[in-house]
């Protein structure tokens, strides 16, 4: 797995129950992107705010996601935390392989 097919699998399943009227969607801030050894933690928000970085179109609430290449699993992330808490709770949970 590529990580640009991981990109559009993650745009792909995160869109299936998010109204995209307004904000074109959601789509990952490649610029942010942590590759690891077992896949990529990727940040998503709108496109609009992607392109405009305007926080009104930004979307609250929404933590890392997770790709894992070994088996194309997609996990959401909690966003009550600091993100690097959150992966790293993670990757002791599912035993991942550290850089």
């Amino acid at each position: 797995m590529q990580k640009h097919d991981a990109i559009k699998s993650v745009e792909s399943t995160l869109n299936k129950n998010f109204d995209s009227t307004s904000t074109g969607g959601l789509v990952v801030l490649d610029e942010l992107t942590i590759e690891r050894p077992y896949g990529w933690v990727f940040f998503v928000n709108t496109r609009r705010y992607a392109e405009t970085k305007d926080r009104r179109f930004g979307v609250l609430g929404n933590g890392p996601v997770i790709f894992r290449k070994a088996d194309q699993s997609i996990h959401k992330l909690p966003s009550g935390v600091h993100p690097d808490e959150a992966i790293a709770e993670f990757e002791r949970k599912e035993k991942c392989e550290k850089q």
